[in-house]
């Protein structure tokens, strides 16, 4: 299996294009409009990448740290930022199972698609809620649960995909409640070596601090 910093240092320079190609924007919509964003949100989009949720966030919020543990890709989100926004963003570098976030720095975290490359998902999930504020909510958006192992070789991913139970039960160990899971109305696709077609359907989950 490829190891993810070295994936994503690998593809950063493409990496809008070949996300465009995975799931559109309507993820990330769902995800803000399960938050409810204002203007006295600081928010965390962990696995930030190049920029995708955040750059969507940070016009609606007070603040937003963009966490990734890619340097090449931080890199590329904030050279794509807004002047304009540059004041209210910060980037960090850091791992999910050890994030980089002072305990209860922000009250609103966003994870997408980024916990199937947590190599321990539980304690990245308890990393979330210990820098989420009481108050604070948790929104992860992912890929359900699927059979396909190249995905470990192709993508450097640790998870193939997730049961939405078994989210639901971590996120509820991690101390989260009034925990929510379901569909966020849209999918994944991509194709496999031989050129299939392959969807996956996105859930998302939502927990109270």
């Amino acid at each position: 299996m490829k190891d993810s910093r070295e994936y994503f240092d690998s593809v950063a320079p493409e990496w809008d294009r070949i996300r465009e190609g995975y799931f559109s924007s309507a993820v990330r919509d769902k995800a803000i409009e399960l938050v409810g964003i204002n203007s006295e949100t600081i928010a965390a989009d962990i696995g930030t990448g190049t920029g995708f949720m955040l750059e969507a966030i940070a016009p609606l919020a007070k603040k937003v740290i963009g966490v990734d543990n890619s340097p090449r890709m931080l890199s590329i989100a904030q050279s794509k930022l807004p002047e304009k926004l540059r004041p209210k963003v910060e980037f960090r570098l850091g791992e999910m199972d050890h994030l980089p976030l002072k305990e209860e720095e922000v009250n609103a975290v966003f994870a997408n698609m980024a916990l199937h490359h947590a190599t321990d998902s539980l304690r990245a999930i308890k990393e979330m809620s210990r820098v989420c504020a009481p108050g604070g909510v948790l929104v992860i958006t992912d890929i359900e649960e699927h059979p396909y192992e190249w995905f470990r070789q192709e993508m450097a991913d640790h998870w193939l995909g997730f049961q939405r139970q078994q989210v639901r039960k971590w996120l509820l160990s991690a101390g989260f409640k009034e925990v929510e899971v379901g569909s966020a109305g849209c999918n994944c696709r991509c194709q496999d070596a031989n050129g299939k077609a392959i969807s996956l359907s996105i859930f998302f989950a939502k927990g109270l601090k």
